[in-house]
């Protein structure tokens, strides 16, 4: 598979790593944006980047943190115009290790 292994400023001006690993299949797309694709089945996969609120912890998150940030006006997809039917079917918590040995959350 492919990986990406990157550092992306914070709002406050610190740096965040960022790593994931994608399918052999899939290519690192150019430009601007941290995305994966595979045009072939039309499926990718892209890095959003959010200000934690204050005072909240990552797994404490409600669903709709990610569904604003997702489908917020200016991003990726709500340039398009305004989601009005969203939900989150499933969510879970995962820890998977990067590749510096630390642990990192995902949902």
């Amino acid at each position: 598979p492919g990986a990406v292994l990157d550092t992306v400023r914070t709002a406050d001006g610190g740096t965040a790593e960022v790593a994931f690993a994608f399918p052999a299949a899939w290519t690192l797309a150019g430009g601007p944006n941290l995305d994966v694709r595979d045009v072939r089945q039309s499926d990718s996969a892209f890095l959003l980047v959010g200000a934690l609120p204050a005072g909240q912890a990552f797994e404490s998150l409600p669903d709709n943190f990610f569904l604003d940030l997702l489908f917020d006006p200016a991003g990726k997809y709500g340039q398009y115009g305004q989601v009005e039917d969203r939900k989150v079917l499933s969510c879970t918590l995962t820890a998977l290790t990067l590749p510096n040995g630390r642990k990192q959350q995902y949902r």
